[in-house]
This record gives C-alpha cells, sequence and structure tokens, in this order.
C-alpha cells in the first residue's frame, strides 16, 4: 500500500507528464512489486534485466546501476565498461549521466558509502577523459544534500536523497542514531 498511497498518488500529477527511471535502493532490493510496478529498460546484461540499463534522452545517456549487495559487482562494471565505450564512439551522445542509490563518499553518514559507487565514478572520470565529454553521478541513501565535482575531470557528484525522508542535519542525530557535529 506504501507504493499506490504515498507514492503513485502523491507523485500522480509529475509522473503524467515527465520521464521516470528509477533505481533499486536499499528498501526495494530486489523487491518484486518495484519490478512490476516500473518497466526499466531491458538492454543490460542477459539474467540481470532491469537491475542495470541505459536510456537516452535527447543528447543525454543515462544510466541506471544497481549498488545493492550482490549485484554492485563485476558483471555490472564490466557491462558499464563496455557501454561507456561504445557511448564514447556514438555522436549523437553529449553527456553520461548515472544514477545508483548508495554514495562513495558522504558527508554525513559515512556507513552508508559503498566502494562500488567508487569504482563506477572512476569508470566514469575515465569516460569524460577519453571522450571529452561530462558526466555526473546521482546517488542517494544518506538523506543529506551534498553536491561535488571530481578533482581534475568533468564529472559532478549530486546526493539527490534530499527529494525525500527526513533530511540529515549537522549537529542533529541521524538514521542509525549517531550524532554529527
Amino acid at each position: 500500500t506504501d507504493w499506490l498511497d504515498d507514492f503513485f498518488a502523491g507523485a500522480a500529477p509529475l509522473i503524467g507528464q515527465s520521464t521516470l527511471w528509477p533505481v533499486p535502493g536499499n528498501h526495494e532490493s530486489n523487491s518484486p512489486l518495484f519490478f512490476r510496478y516500473f518497466q526499466l529498460p531491458e538492454n543490460g546484461t542477459p539474467g540481470y534485466e532491469e537491475h542495470w540499463w541505459w536510456a537516452d534522452y535527447g543528447r543525454v545517456r543515462v544510466f541506471g546501476l544497481d549498488s545493492n549487495g550482490a549485484y554492485g559487482a563485476t558483471t555490472q562494471l564490466e557491462w558499464l565498461e563496455t557501454e561507456l565505450a561504445a557511448t564514447c564512439t556514438d555522436d549523437g551522445v553529449d553527456m553520461v549521466i548515472a544514477q545508483l542509490h548508495h554514495p562513495y563518499l558522504s558527508e554525513v553518514w559515512v556507513p552508508g558509502e559503498l566502494d562500488f559507487t567508487g569504482e563506477v565514478i572512476t569508470r566514469l572520470e575515465s569516460f569524460t577523459t577519453d571522450c571529452g565529454r561530462p558526466s555526473v553521478h546521482l546517488f542517494g541513501h544518506t538523506h543529506a544534500y551534498s553536491r561535488g565535482q571530481s578533482r581534475d575531470h568533468r564529472h559532478l557528484w549530486v546526493n539527490v536523497a534530499s527529494a525525500g525522508g527526513a533530511l540529515t542535519l549537522a549537529g542533529r542525530t541521524n538514521m542509525t542514531g549517531q550524532s554529527h557535529q
């Protein structure tokens, strides 16, 4: 009922007029409801359809990645490398956006950090260097707003988790009960 009552009912005016390509977070994990409610591109690694994928929106290529548990593994990273190489030779793509749930580095919730996201960032930075096109990765999980840029690369980091849930603020207790000063 949370999906129907809280998410779809509240988002209905916006969803009907915009593109929505979600990626699974730690609460969705491998939930059959997530995959039943969203029809995502099925161009990822065979056997992992809808866990990772890409789609074009104008001249922007969006990669959806699954940073949960066993999905954040070598198979997905190899797929991403192959697809980024193909994107580099595609003159119809000016920019890449990758979205995944977990951060690599967090200002407020260090236990939520994930090395897999760092591996994704490394590949996106290589893409910006090798192809001369900017990239961005969108992440969440920490319930805090943050943004940044990779040093020496045209790659941006944007935490979009502040769109939902209670914000974790400096000097206040976060989701794990830890206080941040």
